[in-house]
């Protein structure tokens, strides 16, 4: 199913979030394209340092569990005296764990146990949903070793190049990376972790052809920065909920709008630069969202494994 398609019922009958247009050309006209980097630059490590299995089983691994670190109190991880949180402090663990001999092969992430993880994740407190993250963990290894001679490489190359054929067969064989919500009785498709694990796939082996075709992963921080710039405007009652801080239940109404008018504005911005993707102008967005002190109203707070 076409992501782009499938947001035509709710950015056609959306009451909580609005998109506009004027915004659009506004942020346009400011967007530094020197300033686009792909997201994974942030890591405090080099992960060309890492060997190509390795970086492979880190890449499927990371984005198998990169999703909802909100919470009160935050997890955060404490490295080299510094205090990182977000997929910022899920690298270090991931790539700590490595440094020390730990091993994300399909083999041994299916046989990964919950206390396997709370130590390779441990920080200043119990990451959120991890009983679900060992869980997809144990999922990816045991289908990949199942379907794909228990070797990650396989099921990119079985995609042959195709950027569209690798999201199918990742959401076919691995139940937790579908990300599909039910609007007015119409599918809405996102496939936010499985576009994130093409697109930082193809930033490190160049696997994929036509990946200008991936749209913006639809997450928490995105929305956030788009309202910054007013690019995205929010209902009395929702922008409300948001403030004080109030759940926003996965699946609703409000959520999903959320989701679809964030790649519909970026699938606009996009076309009025005419010079970027929509992945690159993704990561420009939430490396934005990075910066505390352009950040003057919180996140929608929706508790999920999709983002």
């Amino acid at each position: 199913m076409n992501i782009l398609d499938s947001l035509e019922p709710v950015l056609t009958q959306s009451t909580s979030v609005k998109l506009l247009d004027e915004k659009i050309k506004a942020f346009a006209h400011t967007f530094d394209e020197s300033k686009v980097y792909h997201w994974l630059s942030i890591c405090p490590f080099d992960l060309r340092q890492l060997t190509e299995v390795e970086k492979m089983n880190f890449l499927f691994t990371l984005d198998s569990i990169s999703f909802s670190y909100w919470g009160t109190p935050r997890w955060t991880v404490d490295y080299s005296g510094k205090i990182y949180d977000g997929s910022k402090a899920m690298m270090i663990c991931l790539v700590g764990a490595i440094a020390v001999g730990a091993n994300f092969s399909p083999k041994c992430l299916a046989n990964i146990q919950r206390s396997d993880l709370e130590n390779i994740l441990r920080g200043s407190v119990e990451i959120p949903l991890l009983d679900e993250r060992v869980k997809i963990l144990n999922e990816v290894g045991r289908n990949t070793q199942k379907k794909y001679g228990g070797d990650f490489r396989y099921i990119v190359d079985s995609a042959e190049g195709d950027v569209i054929r690798f999201i199918d067969i990742i959401v076919g064989t691995f139940q937790s990376f579908e990300d599909v919500s039910d609007y007015n009785r119409n599918k809405v498709f996102f496939r936010k972790r499985a576009q994130l694990l093409a697109a930082d796939l193809n930033n490190f082996f160049g696997c994929f052809e036509t990946v200008e075709v991936l749209t913006a992963c639809a997450d928490y921080k995105i929305p956030q920065v788009l309202r910054r710039y007013g690019i995205l405007q929010y209902s009395d009652e929702l922008q409300k909920k948001i403030i004080l801080r109030k759940k926003i239940l996965v699946g609703s109404m409000e959520e999903v709008e959320i989701r679809a008018h964030t790649i519909h504005a970026v699938e606009l911005i996009k076309k009025e630069l005419n010079c970027v993707t929509s992945n690159q102008i993704n990561d420009y967005l939430w490396l934005e969202g990075q910066k505390k002190e352009l950040i003057d109203e919180p996140y929608h707070r929706t508790r999920t494994i999709a983002y």
